[in-house]
């Protein structure tokens, strides 16, 4: 007799489905905040400190504008 609940057997659940979806997002929003915290961390290692706060002088329109 064949059992008719083992049709689909091969093929995963769609809980299971839903799981592997979820890990994957997690997984690539993971790689994306560790390049970004890491791209952050070495930008503060190689930027150059210039005593004054790290700011510059802004040329623009807004230049003039008394403060």
């Amino acid at each position: 007799m064949i059992d008719k609940r083992n049709k689909n057997a091969d093929q995963p659940s769609t809980r299971r489905k839903g799981k592997a979806g979820i890990f994957v997002v997690v997984l690539v929003l993971a790689i994306i905040a560790a390049i970004f915290i890491g791209y952050n961390i070495w930008h503060i290692q190689t930027a150059p400190v210039d005593g004054r706060g790290g700011t510059e002088q802004r040329k623009g329109l807004n230049a003039d504008s008394p403060k």
